[in-house]
């Protein structure tokens, strides 16, 4: 009696949290990622709201004025990209 209730517990615990899909691999990098949208005209202003210009200035002035930097692992510009 027992069993037959606490049988389709663990099967609902081990398929909703142990039974996982394996990782992706990405195609690309999220900076070729970045460097692709901010190449689409149309696709830039969909994720970002503005135009590839207007990005890069506002680069530009998060890296002059308020120390945005690039690390080993992220480029300034990818980091601003995930921001937005």
């Amino acid at each position: 009696m027992i069993a037959t209730t606490v049988m389709p517990l663990g099967m609902y615990h081990c398929d909703k949290f142990m039974n996982k899909a394996g990782y992706r691999v990405p195609h690309e990098t999220g900076y070729q990622w970045t460097m692709r949208t901010l190449g689409n005209r149309t696709q830039c202003y969909n994720m970002f709201r503005m135009h590839s210009d207007v990005f890069y200035s506002l680069h530009t002035l998060q890296v002059e004025r308020y120390g945005l930097q690039s690390t080993t692992k992220m480029a300034s510009i990818e980091a601003l990209a995930m921001f937005l």
